[in-house]
Parts: C-alpha cells; sequence; structure tokens
C-alpha cells in the first residue's frame, strides 16, 4: 500500500503516491517499445467505469462490486487490449469502451511483426491485424477447443493477475487505468525470473530511454476513456 510504502520510504503519503504514478506513467511509455513473439495470444479484458477519489453531482455514488446496469458487454465497461507472446512478453492498453473494433485493435499493430502467429477468441476484431500482418491465426471459441498446443491459458493468467491487482487496490479510477496496466503487464512478464534478472529487465528498460526527462507529477496526463469512446 501507500502507507506500507511511505513508511519503508520514510516520507509522506502524498509523495509516495506521487511517485507511484511518475514510475507507472513510465511504465506505460516503455509499452511502445515491446514486441511479441511469433506466437502470441490476443484477448480483451474488461473493467466496470470508476470514478474514484471523485464525487460527481450528476452520478449516484456507487458500492464496490455493484453489477453494471446493463448485461454483457456494454458501453460501461472500459476494454483492455491485452497481449501475451508465448515467451513471456506482454502488454496490456486501453483504447476504447465496450467491444473493440478493428480500428481500435489497429492500435496494437505495431506489437507484432509480419509472420506472427495469433489465438484468439471468437471477436472477429483481430481480423484485419491478422490479414495486414500477413499472420496465420485460430480462434479458440469454446474451451473444447483447447488443446496442448491451442490455447489462451497465458493470456487469461495476465487477466486473472489484473483482476486481482485491481481487487486488491479497491478498484482503479479510469483516469489511472492505463497507467495502472502497463505495470501489471511488466510484472507479468517478469513472473519466474529471480529478483536480479527482474532489476536487469526493468532498468534495461530505461537504459533505451536515457534521454527522456523525469516527467513532474502537475505535467502528467490522464487519459479521458470517456472522450475516447465518444470520438
Amino acid at each position: 500500500t501507500l502507507d506500507e510504502s511511505a513508511d519503508k520510504l520514510g516520507i509522506s503519503h502524498s509523495t509516495a503516491w506521487s511517485w507511484r504514478h511518475k514510475i507507472m506513467e513510465k511504465m506505460k511509455s516503455f509499452q511502445e517499445d515491446i514486441m511479441l513473439s511469433d506466437r502470441s495470444e490476443l484477448d480483451e479484458k474488461y473493467f466496470h467505469k470508476s470514478h474514484k477519489g471523485k464525487k460527481l453531482s450528476d452520478a449516484e455514488p456507487k458500492k464496490r462490486g455493484t453489477p453494471a446496469r446493463k448485461r454483457g458487454i456494454s458501453g460501461e465497461l472500459i476494454c483492455s487490449l491485452t497481449g501475451v507472446s508465448r515467451d513471456g512478453a506482454a502488454f496490456a492498453e486501453i483504447h476504447n469502451m465496450g467491444k473493440p473494433s478493428q480500428d481500435d485493435v489497429e492500435n496494437i499493430a505495431h506489437h507484432f511483426s509480419s509472420g506472427t502467429f495469433f489465438w484468439t477468441d471468437g471477436t472477429n476484431c483481430y481480423d484485419r491485424l491478422v490479414k495486414e500482418k500477413g499472420c496465420g491465426s485460430k480462434k479458440l471459441v469454446t474451451w473444447e477447443s483447447y488443446d496442448e498446443y491451442n490455447h489462451l491459458n497465458n493470456v487469461n493468467s495476465l487477466h486473472s493477475k489484473m483482476e486481482e491487482r485491481e481487487r486488491k487496490c479497491h478498484g482503479v479510477a479510469d483516469k489511472y487505468l492505463p497507467r495502472y496496466c502497463a505495470p501489471w503487464a511488466k510484472v507479468h512478464s517478469l513472473s519466474g525470473m529471480d529478483l536480479s534478472d527482474k532489476v536487469r529487465s526493468v532498468l534495461g528498460l530505461y537504459e533505451k530511454r536515457r534521454d527522456d526527462k523525469r516527467p513532474k507529477t502537475s505535467n502528467l496526463k490522464t487519459l479521458n476513456v470517456f472522450d475516447v469512446a465518444a470520438s
């Protein structure tokens, strides 16, 4: 928690919050450089809208765990497009609300090279990406279609961890969700490594961006997913 971090580092709660968000914002920018291997799994993860930490005059407060008013995947859910390669690399990016379109998927095309083989669920939003990259793909509509080689177990594992971490945070405000998704994906990609390898992996990201300036907290930009969805 922030209080635990502040206590260990000898800083205030507000400073711990600022440091956390600076690190997460930087991790989010590093996601642009992530390239998945030639065997990758794609799927979506949905989060409920949350105005945590802010009172809205035109919205009634909701208790944690309150279900969405609409059933199924609707515009009340925030979509994270998620990719995990069989070698462990991963990304998770927020691009819209509700079901993603093929235009939304274009935003993650730079994470893949030509010839990548994709495993996806039954949605059609990845069809254009597969065609443009000249890739092979296999849609796994039900659990019955899974076998030792054809599955979405890796990306589903990441989604479970994202859900667990969001629950530990008691929900994440929409405007900060893109920042949280990036380190959640990075933590997943580091699983199985010992501590020294994890440190080298993270510091290697900063080595690539040596000329980057340290961001000021006041200059960190949040994403309004509602404006994105409206556009």
